[in-house]
């Protein structure tokens, strides 16, 4: 008994953390910046039209100037409550932009860890939370924390529902509460303002409500408050009609409740069916779909489910249910973190289908009756999804299963303790509880807000340089000095800057590959992050770009960098002075085209870094070619020149071709280790001059004329001169 009470005890302290672990995680969410969320604009200017207009928006009225989409069709239950909020705020200062400080380059680098471009809009510094002084700004962080508490609630109500599942099994439901309460996408959206927040507590509710109604039997209080919670749930979004199928589910199951059913449909069609009924008498249609397709709704095939359609976008869902931030699902967090996922889905998967055949086996009617309803309600939502991915083409999101989040939490964690000894579920559960905190916390504070923040600029760069660029920047330096790369590849390059003034107008930066369009990358400022007319004098930062290499890009070849600061208007770049206060155009590091690896019959030794195999000489009419292949065999340091000199018995020279390989277009110190680097040069000369006359070749630095050291390999001489002096054929 003792134990059983230290065990309740911890229990206690561990849902108030986590509990309060929700609350903090959505409130470092909702500090990140204003209309970041998935159509967070549209949500909040739907909050204002309720506040000001003092009635519910017309789906077919724009009331701001028109954006991709717009929410005036949704049900309003969600927006009337934030409007309440609203109303303790003065956000007389809102500006409909419009499409006006939307992001061009938004959704660059999709998928990719980072802050290359992740922002929608390019935001003002004075819309910065903390310490903004906008009321509006402040007015969104408020409903924000609304939809926090909404977040809050819903953990609360889905832990009620692990008590119901797991009464004896402490580690299963502690188990369950960590992963509700710090499942990363969860948590985001309890920091945006978005009404699917709160279908996640109306869900969540009614699942609650169902399984008490299966434990307890249905009675007037638990029906009563069934019917309250589902008219909520359908006042909130018209999704929440598929709840439908979880109630019947209980219906067939426990027959005592028909004789609510009545109470049950009352109270839904008193609490939330009058908004169906505005919309019919209006408009003819119920649920607003003619609003939706008014509101941007794009149609796959008109009225046609195109479920092929659907099935071939569930990954991205999938994908998207667990770690994906942002407006447009941008910001991704690092693989791994999918990985685990995708593992505890798959253990959850094989657990629980042992379960449910165990459960088969004994019988135990009670808990089948319960695994029904549950299943029944994940499975509405995975309905819901794949008909919203069958009817319009911005619907393939995996926010649309977060309302059966407790049915996944369930699946993982039924399956785990399936697979696991009794014994050590209460020890792993309180192991894994700080473990999945860590790893929300990780989300939130380690990839979704450094994705809308300047990246620090460097102590130290690879390649500093200083390139003035009139008087509103300078370039400071970059990284690394020499990139490398082969087609198809994905690479990132760093710049780095010190601000002088803010511009009268917007700035871009271009950052662009001389002489092929290997790289070309154009944004504002820090990747998007950061405008120049904000610019604050020395105020310094870095940007990465995340860089495509073409799939067609010439190989073995290397193109200069340069970068520019242009106005996007007029296409204007604004002139650059180096150090010295000289116009230059500004060139800083390279970017090198690398091939493959291949195999070489390596004859001879240079420095230990570069292999050479047996030269082929050939008689041309005006002299001879000769044909060289090369292979890096370790870390070349710099650009060595190739020499190949035709000498006279005496070693005078008779002809030369001293150059860097191919032409010059792929110096020594781009090569990749294992590389094979094929060349012919030609040496001319009159036909008296060549007899008896000899080929030298070999490698030196060109600033001092140093040879690098030449070794035969088959009987590992080292050559005088540092050349392979061969004899013509």
């Amino acid at each position: 008994m003792r134990r059983l009470r230290y065990t309740e005890n911890i229990e206690r302290l561990l849902v108030i953390a986590a509990l309060l672990g929700a609350l903090i995680l959505s409130i470092a969410y909702n500090v990140g910046p204003i209309f970041e969320g998935p159509d967070e604009t549209q949500h909040y200017q739907t909050v204002r039209v309720i506040k000001y207009e003092r009635t519910l928006p017309d789906p077919l009225v724009r009331y701001y100037r028109p954006l991709s989409t717009a929410t005036n069709h949704h049900a309003p239950l969600y927006y009337i409550l934030s409007s309440a909020l609203l109303m303790l705020v003065d956000d007389s200062d809102y500006v409909d932009q419009g499409q006006d400080n939307l992001n061009p380059f938004f959704m660059h680098a999709m998928g990719i860890p980072g802050s290359d471009n992740k922002n929608s809009i390019l935001h003002e510094r004075a819309t910065r939370f903390p310490g903004s002084l906008l009321g509006y700004v402040q007015g969104v962080h408020l409903v924000r924390l609304f939809s926090g508490i909404l977040g809050v609630a819903t953990v609360y109500a889905a832990y009620r529902i692990y008590r119901i599942l797991w009464p004896h099994n402490p580690g299963a439901r502690l188990l369950a509460l960590g992963l509700t309460a710090f499942w990363p996408q969860f948590n985001y959206m309890g920091g945006v303002i978005n009404n699917d927040n709160l279908l996640f507590l109306t869900g969540t509710l009614t699942l609650l409500l169902l399984l008490t109604i299966l434990r307890d039997g249905p009675n007037p209080r638990n029906t009563f408050w069934l019917g309250i919670v589902l008219g909520a749930a359908v006042l909130t979004k018209v999704n929440a009609l598929f709840l439908a199928i979880p109630v019947g589910v209980t219906l067939l199951l426990e027959r005592r409740m028909w004789r609510y059913v009545p109470l049950i449909g009352g109270l839904v069609l008193l609490t939330g069916g009058w908004w169906y009924a505005h919309n019919w008498l209006e408009r003819g249609d119920p649920i607003n779909r003619v609003g939706l397709l008014a509101n941007g709704g794009r149609p796959i095939r008109g009225n046609e489910l195109a479920l092929d359609v659907a099935l071939q976008r569930v990954p991205f869902a999938y994908q998207t249910v667990w770690a994906r931030f942002g407006s447009g699902n941008t910001v991704a967090v690092a693989d791994w973190i999918y990985r685990l996922f995708d593992g505890l889905m798959i253990v959850g998967v094989a657990g629980t289908a042992l379960r449910a055949v165990q459960a088969v086996q004994k019988r135990t009617s009670r808990d089948t009756r319960m695994a029904l309803v549950v299943a029944a309600y994940g499975l509405t939502w995975v309905g819901v999804l794949l008909y919203i991915s069958s009817t319009d083409w911005q619907g393939v999101l995996g926010r649309y299963l977060l309302p059966g989040l407790v049915t996944w939490v369930a699946l993982i964690v039924g399956g785990l303790t399936a697979l696991l000894p009794g014994r050590v579920h209460l020890p792993a559960a309180l192991a894994a509880f700080p473990a999945l905190g860590i790893i929300a916390a990780l989300c939130a504070f380690g990839y979704f807000l450094p994705a809308f923040r300047p990246l620090p600029a460097p102590e130290t760069v690879d390649h500093p340089v200083l390139f003035r660029y009139g008087d509103a920047a300078e370039l400071t330096g970059i990284s690394p000095a020499q990139a490398t790369a082969r087609p198809g590849d994905t690479i990132t390059i760093t710049l780095t800057w010190r601000a002088l003034n803010p511009t009268a107008q917007p700035l871009w930066v271009g950052l662009a590959s001389v002489g092929a369009a290997v790289v070309k990358r154009d944004s504002a400022p820090a990747t998007g992050n950061l405008r120049s007319v904000d610019w604050q004098p020395g105020e310094t930062w870095a940007e990465r770009y995340i860089v495509f290499i073409p799939d067609d890009a010439s190989r073995q070849t290397v193109y200069p960098l340069t970068v520019s600061l242009y106005d996007p208007l007029s296409g204007e770049s604004l002139p650059v002075i180096d150090a010295d206060g000289n116009p230059v155009t500004p060139l800083l590091g390279r970017i090198a085209i690398q091939g493959e690896r291949g195999t070489l019959d390596a004859a001879y030794r240079f420095g230990e870094m570069i292999a050479l195999a047996e030269p082929e000489i050939s008689r041309t009419e005006a002299g001879y070619e000769v044909c060289l292949r090369w292979q890096a065999v370790g870390a070349i340091p710099a650009d060595y020149q190739v020499f190949v000199h035709l000498l006279s018995p005496e070693h005078a020279l008779i002809a030369q071709a001293d150059h860097q390989p191919l032409a010059g277009g792929y110096p020594t110190g781009a090569w990749a280790q294992g590389e094979v680097i094929a060349e012919c040069v030609r040496l001319e000369a009159d036909s008296a001059e060549i007899d008896s006359a000899m080929v030298a070749v070999g490698l030196y630095t060109l600033s001092d004329g140093v040879r690098l050291p030449a070794v035969r390999l088959a009987d590992n001489t080292t050559l005088p001169d540092g050349a392979v002096v061969l004899s013509l054929p």
